[in-house]
């Protein structure tokens, strides 16, 4: 791997002292840019879905009620709505 070979390498010049801490950064802002991306993914797509669902279980959650079932349905219907579910973290 790349990371190991920068790692190991000792300098034996005074250019390649120079120049060895740079790619030693520069391979560490790779690293970082690399995965930057794949925390936006990963983070970024839950809210969206959650934003969704709490703006529209205010409006549910009445509509719900107006249906012609006994209470204890009522109540079963809406808390299954409510729930959080796993599809969305």
């Amino acid at each position: 791997m790349l990371s190991e070979v920068l790692l190991g390498f000792e300098p034996s010049s005074s250019s390649e002292e120079i120049t060895h801490p740079e790619a030693l950064r520069q391979f560490n802002r790779l690293v970082e840019l690399r995965r930057s991306p794949l925390t936006n993914v990963y983070l970024g797509l839950a809210s969206a879905p959650w934003r969704v669902v709490a703006s529209s279980a205010p409006l549910n959650s009445p509509l719900i009620w107006l249906q012609d079932m006994e209470p204890y349905v009522h109540l079963i219907v809406v808390a299954v709505l409510a729930a959080p579910s796993s599809s969305f973290s």
